[in-house]
């Protein structure tokens, strides 16, 4: 499995001739075009740590888009194939009812119970949760194309949802995460991948080392990275724009993330450094554009390959093989430095037998189950397919939105196998 991870592109909505970064960007191309051709190869997935726009405004997100399609092209990645999570420039911090924001940040932040204080926000006060969404609404709106928006983030931004009304929450519909499949899977294990939002409480009073050393923490609800599953057959890779260092109760969660994700990615700190602890592999992306003012700073995106080998001593090892890119000022080049080769041991708790290699799933040629996903999320006539193809396994909730039905009903799609007749009734 072949993966292009980048982070932090930080797109300014100027002019393209007075834009510093045109020329790396181009060269990003250029050498991923170059790479395809000379290597006969093309990369499965595109995985992007947030900081996609500067300031969240929605011209940027319009210049992303372009030129994420034109990455895609040269690549040899579909659209359906990009992944992203948001960072702290992915938000309007200035957008609506700042203030009180800043309050409930730091409110969050600093509380000894602040999962329970979230917790009864959601179940009691929509206003206040809507609030510390409400900046993210381009952001919203920009990843709804690419199918990795937070399913709470969406139904409490969606235009035809009034908070007065009411809104029921359904706890396993509406996560304040997004997960998917990569592919078809690898050497008979799921790959799949989750993406966090550390940047859900961030302001202009959050920590940045440096600059605001007494700024607080970032808070990220149990609920927003207990996700991954810690079942046997399961490759898990967490995608967040923060570091641990920058979230409240840091070593809680460092702790959880190491139980439950083989490959942990990360944006934020412009520095390209990675390491294998606690048998998960940690990557700290660097930037593709990472602005002034530390001498450490250059333009970087990385390689990721994984695999799937039989260890020594029995079972299997996750080999992930990053090779980390680097702008000279001309071109991009390999950093020896920091590429690396990790192994993780893959866990099997099954006491009673030998893992049984789990069976292929035949899709139409060249069609991802992430490609379907999107394409009946976007189509117009989703309840009725619902209907055909959920008959008698799936019923539809006229108490829920027609976005959070989608959703359950794409879990019974994976858990039947129903991929080959969900397509079928969108092409019908």
């Amino acid at each position: 499995m072949k993966i292009l991870q980048i982070s932090d592109i930080h797109w300014h909505n100027i002019h393209i001739l007075t834009d510093t970064y045109r020329d790396i960007r181009e060269g990003l191309i250029q050498d991923i075009k170059n790479h395809c051709c000379e290597k006969t190869t093309n990369f499965d997935h595109i995985l992007i740590c947030g900081d996609i726009a500067y300031s969240g405004n929605e011209a940027e997100y319009r210049k992303a888009d372009e030129f994420l399609h034109e990455l895609c092209n040269v690549a040899g990645c579909k659209p359906s194939e990009v992944f992203m999570v948001p960072g702290n420039h992915d938000k309007n911090i200035f957008a609506e009812y700042k203030s009180t924001r800043e309050i409930l940040n730091q409110t969050l932040a600093n509380s000894d119970k602040n999962d329970k204080t979230l917790c009864d926000w959601i179940e009691n006060d929509k206003t206040s949760l809507k609030m510390l969404y409400y900046p993210f609404y381009n952001y919203d709106q920009f990843t709804t194309n690419y199918g990795c928006t937070e399913p709470l983030m969406r139904k409490l931004l969606s235009q035809d949802i009034e908070i007065s009304k009411g809104i029921i929450y359904n706890e396993k519909n509406d996560t304040m995460y997004w997960e998917d499949e990569l592919g078809n899977g690898l050497n008979g294990y799921h790959v799949r991948v989750y993406g966090v939002n550390t940047a859900f409480t961030s302001d202009l009073q959050d920590y940045d080392p440096g600059v605001r050393e007494e700024g607080h923490k970032l808070f990220l609800p149990q609920i927003a990275y207990k996700g991954g599953h810690k079942t046997d057959g399961n490759i898990n890779i967490l995608m967040a724009h923060h570091p641990i260092q920058f979230l409240a109760s840091p070593d809680n969660v460092r702790k959880d993330l190491d139980e439950r994700y083989q490959i942990q990615l990360f944006g934020h700190v412009h520095i390209s450094k990675s390491n294998c602890e606690n048998n998960a592999v940690h990557v700290f992306s660097g930037a593709l554009q990472p602005g002034e003012g530390n001498q450490e700073y250059r333009p970087v995106f990385n390689m990721i390959d994984l695999d799937v080998r039989p260890a020594e001593n029995g079972g299997d090892n996750l080999h992930v093989n990053l090779q980390v890119h680097y702008w000279n000022g001309r071109r991009f080049e390999c950093d020896t430095n920091e590429s690396s080769q990790f192994q993780v041991k893959l866990t099997d708790n099954n006491r009673w037998k030998e893992k049984e290699q789990m069976e292929h799933i035949n899709l139409p040629e060249g069609i991802s189950k992430r490609e379907i996903k999107i394409a009946f999320t976007k189509s117009p006539i989703a309840r009725e397919i619902i209907d055909e193809v959920g008959k008698g396994l799936f019923y539809y909730d006229k108490s829920q939105p027609l976005y959070s039905n989608k959703m359950h009903f794409l879990d019974v799609v994976m858990q039947h196998n129903l991929w080959g007749e969900l397509w079928a009734k969108i092409n019908k």
